[in-house]
Parts: structure tokens; sequence; C-alpha cells
């Protein structure tokens, strides 16, 4: 089963307005060589870990969970998945430890004091969910279909359903 992220307009907003705000302070400071490097370093440090934590879609076949990024892959096994559920993350209410706060989608650590501290990878804080693995890990995932894919990812970890077929 494949399904992509989509972001909220509130991540779209933050994209925008991070990315914009950043271009502007740029142009305005070219008479301070120092801080039109520093502010490009800035927003291109941004911009690098978008690239590499920004989920683009989620993939699942009968052995794992594939997140794939902009650039490069996580994958988290099925078999260490002990739960799986619908969860929907407050973007105002969660605190981002190492984290985006909405550039480019939601990623990185994240904690609050219902879920404890977890990695995330969605655009919508509306459509997640929420992993709990063996080694105590919490991951939060999101795409276009949460609910439906919370389901087919139950329904191989508690049946052991070898037979499905990667989609």
């Amino acid at each position: 089963m494949k399904s992509r992220v989509t972001w909220s307009r509130l991540s779209i907003t933050i994209t925008i307005l991070v990315i914009s705000i950043f271009l502007v302070a740029i142009i305005g400071s070219t008479h301070n060589m120092a801080a039109t490097l520093a502010l490009s370093a800035v927003l291109m440090l941004f911009i690098l870990l978008a690239i590499f934590y920004s989920p683009v879609e989620l993939c699942v076949n009968n052995r794992e969970i594939s997140i794939k990024k902009i650039i490069g892959c996580k994958k988290i096994p099925l078999d260490q998945i002990v739960t799986v559920s619908p969860y929907n993350p407050s973007p105002w209410l969660n605190m981002r430890l190492p984290g985006s706060f909405g550039l480019m989608g939601y990623w990185g650590w994240f904690a609050d004091s219902e879920t404890g501290t977890y990695f995330g990878y969605y655009g919508d804080n509306t459509d997640c969910i929420l992993l709990k693995l063996k080694s105590g890990r919490q991951y939060v995932l999101g795409c276009r279909n949460s609910d439906e894919m919370a389901k087919y990812i139950s329904n191989i970890i508690s049946y052991g359903n070898n037979d499905t077929k990667s989609q």
C-alpha cells in the first residue's frame, strides 16, 4: 500500500513565510557580507535538513514501512511494531526538540505529555498514525489516508498476514 504525504495549509504557509523572510533578509543585508553569509547558511541548513527528513510518501509491504523522503528512505520493519493507532499531534502543543516547526512538513523529534517523545514524519497533523516499537521508540507518520493505512498495518502485524503482496 502506498500513500502520499500532503502538507497542511499551516505547513505550506510556514514554509513560504520562512523562505520569504530569509530571502528578504538576505537581499536586505547585501551591504553586510557577514550577515548575508550567515543568513544564507542558515537558510541552506534548513533546506538541506528538509531535503533529508521531509516525508514524501509512505509505502507498506508485508515486511516493512518505507518512509520515502526527498532524498533517502527510512525503513521500519513491521515485526518491530507493537501497536499502530490513529494520532493527531497538536501543531501548537508539541514541544519540538530538534524538529521542524512546519517547514516542509513536520519532521524531527517531538514530545508531548500524552504520548512522550517520538520522531515525526508528517505533513498534516490531522492525517497521522502513531507507531510504538518493541524498542520503546515511537514514530508519528502522516499520509493522505492514515486511517486506512493504520488498519492495513495493524492487520499485517496482528494476523501475521505474510500473504499480503507489496502494493
